[in-house]
């Protein structure tokens, strides 16, 4: 074998590496995050961004059930907390719960109409539900024209 082959095969293995190493640093990091919030959580038990940070961790760790259960506690700590009902939306939907996932979206946009994101949420949940592509690009239009007059706001 040549050193160039030799080479090649040392950076492949070496990228292979790092890619394994930063999805394990993603982990620890998420993993991290849900352990400060549940440090939050134990100080302050009625902290309800606590328990929607760490329902958003969950999620990511794909510990769905545990984040419904966070945001349940977020909501009945906050019932207005536009940002707990998207977030247990979307692990509803990741357990395949669309309608269950519509409904928290539904919630979210009645409490704040402005937020570009949890339209673009609702239209894949809704999608994944009905099949009503018509209704999801309306919601992803609507979500969309919201984003876009945020950025210009910023630019003003």
């Amino acid at each position: 074998m040549n050193d160039e082959y030799l080479e090649e095969q040392i950076v492949q293995q070496i990228e292979v590496l790092v890619d394994e190493l930063g999805g394990t640093l993603k982990r620890l990091t998420r993993a991290d995050s849900t352990g400060r919030m549940s440090k939050v959580i134990e100080i302050d038990p009625q902290n309800s961004l606590a328990y929607t940070n760490r329902c958003a961790a969950k999620t990511r760790l794909q510990d769905y059930q545990g984040s419904i259960m966070d945001c349940d506690n977020a909501i009945e700590i906050d019932p207005k907390s536009s940002l707990a009902y998207t977030n247990r939306g979307t692990a509803k939907n990741a357990l395949k719960d669309h309608q269950g996932a519509v409904a928290d979206y539904n919630k979210a946009i009645e409490l704040d109409p402005q937020e570009g994101l949890y339209y673009s949420n609702r239209a894949i949940a809704s999608y994944d539900l009905t099949g009503d592509l018509e209704s999801a690009c309306k919601d992803i239009k609507k979500g969309e024209e919201l984003v876009f007059d945020y950025c210009e706001e910023l630019e003003d």
